[in-house]
């Protein structure tokens, strides 16, 4: 696929003229609402719902080892964070490769555009270095860290607004208020991820009117016996 797109931009853009070239746009079944753009769009779509909602339908298993296409990207994932893919590492490695072939392809393109070659270029770097690798590489050196254990691609850098959340870390920030908070009246959770403290053995009872217990992040953490007022059932 790699090998194939970059001979493909090669060949459209690399020994064409400098300069934006859009010709057939707008009487291309792919880009001018043809079937073959309305078939990408609910293929993408099909894609966007099995990540989040069936992600067995792409080969991963939460309680076994994976299959499908989840498990092609297992020696990537072992490499780089020490564990199994899972749809989002999946995810988020595709998404990164179509920044960098089309990165290659718009630099190619926009070859008589230094603004153009040196913004594509940043978008590149970026994408692979802070907001691929660096997660996962920082999992892998934290594995014992409940903290570093997750996503981080959830975080940081993607996830602009972790700072001012002042239940988790609260340095007297202003969250777009006009007054500050109390720094240090938080959660206190940073000090109890570097002490080790995971909570593992720790019972904790909720009670809450829209507690998903069999979601994937809770199901394998549910007491037996955990119930169901509202439809009086355990499930």
């Amino acid at each position: 696929m790699i090998s194939g797109s970059l001979i493909y931009f090669k060949e459209i853009y690399g020994s064409s003229l400098a300069g934006i070239k859009n010709d057939g746009v707008w009487f291309n079944a792919l880009t001018s609402k043809g079937i073959w753009g309305w078939l990408l769009g609910m293929a993408l779509t099909g894609f966007y719902v099995a990540i989040y909602w069936f992600p067995e339908l792409l080969g991963f298993h939460a309680d076994g080892e994976s299959t499908g296409l989840v498990r092609v990207f297992d020696p990537i994932s072992y490499l780089l964070n020490g564990n199994p893919a899972t749809q989002w590492f999946l995810y988020g490695t595709m998404y990164t490769l179509a920044i960098l072939l089309f990165g290659i392809k718009f630099i190619w393109k926009y070859r008589h555009n230094q603004y153009q070659i040196i913004r594509t270029l940043s978008v590149m770097f970026f994408q692979l270095c802070f907001a691929f690798l660096i997660p996962e590489i920082l999992g892998k050196l934290n594995p014992e860290t409940p903290y570093f254990a997750k996503d981080l691609k959830n975080m940081w850098p993607l996830n602009y607004y972790f700072l001012d959340q002042w239940h988790l870390k609260n340095t007297g920030q202003n969250n777009f208020a006009v007054l500050t908070g109390t720094a240090g009246e938080d959660l206190n959770v940073e000090t109890v991820t570097e002490g080790g403290t995971t909570g593992q053995g720790v019972l904790v009872a909720v009670i809450d009117d829209g507690l998903e217990i069999a979601h994937e992040d809770l199901v394998e953490n549910i007491v037996t016996g955990s119930y169901d007022f509202l439809n009086s059932d355990e499930d």
